[in-house]
């Protein structure tokens, strides 16, 4: 009886514990599923990776040293001697032997793989100035020696020109930092024109005109009036451009601000070949053999081959990166 008694309190206790054990059995299942979710599911709060450019990229990035000389020169009023500020965003093209280096480039690149990478570097240039002053009018003050009348010499002034480099460049480094070498070819390109006009013109009465003296004339004929010429023009033969041919090596680094947004900066090392063709000059003066006005065309300067070596490169030494 007392067995029987023993047996039947085990039993109810049982009873009894069940319901609690499968009630602990259901929180832990419970719990670990909500741990599984969490690690599932990203923390909305936690900060995103930085993405990195990768195979397949491209990337479009402009130079900021113009940009910076643009900012600094508003600031401390740097301007060319005559009064006037250099505030002109890009500032002005530099001429390496007469061949344009604009003084701003658009960079591109494309990610061939995650590390070796192909790039381009050009920029071109379209520039007309027209010049104008006044000079006093010959035939009023022939008229009235009193007479303030003026009329106008010209000049117009032409450039064109530009440079591109293609090369390849391999970067190091998975970080935010990342350094880069490569090895570009170099070409670039310009022609530089000048043309006057004059308000007054050479006559038999009036063989020297007044005119203002744009440019000097390098030999003028014997037989012009009092050995006075006037330059109507000056360009290189033909019309014909300066190139210049290179290769440049390259060692720079990259930061990246953000996902697919860096600055960088580089020092290219360049080996340059230059040619400039011929140049002449159209000239304009009076023949006192036989009384006529009469126009000649003079070489200024034979063909010149320079070759230059150094650190400074047709490209940007600081620009900012845009990826996609």
């Amino acid at each position: 009886m007392r067995v029987m008694k023993i047996l039947k309190i085990i039993i109810a206790a049982s009873l009894l514990l069940m319901p609690a054990a499968v009630f602990a059995q259901d929180m832990e299942d419970d719990s670990q599923s909500m741990q599984q979710e969490e690690v599932q599911k990203p923390n909305k709060k936690s900060k995103k990776a930085l993405e990195l450019p990768k195979a397949g990229d491209f990337g479009i990035g402009v130079d900021l040293v113009p940009v910076l000389r643009y900012v600094g020169n508003i600031f401390t009023g740097v301007n060319d001697g005559n009064g006037t500020n250099y505030t002109e965003f890009g500032g002005e093209q530099v001429l390496i032997n007469n061949v344009v280096n604009p003084a701003v480039s658009i960079m591109g690149r494309y990610m061939i793989t995650d590390n070796w990478v192909a790039r381009i570097n050009f920029g071109i240039i379209a520039d007309v100035t027209q010049t104008a002053v006044y000079v006093p009018d010959d035939a009023a003050r022939e008229m009235d020696p009193m007479s303030q009348a003026k009329v106008i010499d010209s000049r117009k002034h032409s450039m064109t020109g530009g440079s591109v480099a293609l090369g390849v460049q391999y970067r190091f480094g998975k970080r935010r930092v990342q350094g880069y070498a490569g090895a570009d070819l170099i070409y670039g390109f310009g022609i530089e024109k000048n043309e006057y006009s004059y308000g007054n013109a050479i006559t038999e009465l009036n063989q020297i005109p007044s005119r203002h003296p744009w440019e000097n004339p390098i030999m003028v004929p014997s037989q012009w009036s009092n050995d006075r010429a006037f330059v109507l023009s000056s360009s290189n033969v033909n019309g014909a451009a300066s190139h210049v041919f290179g290769a440049g090596l390259n060692i720079g680094m990259e930061i990246f601000l953000t996902s697919y947004m860096s600055l960088g900066g580089e020092i290219s090392f360049t080996f340059l070949g230059t040619y400039v063709p011929q140049q002449y000059q159209v000239l304009e003066g009076f023949n006192t053999y036989n009384n006529t006005v009469e126009t000649w065309t003079q070489l200024v300067s034979p063909e010149t081959y320079s070759f230059h070596c150094g650190t400074e490169n047709l490209g940007g030494k600081l620009y900012m990166m845009f990826y996609f």
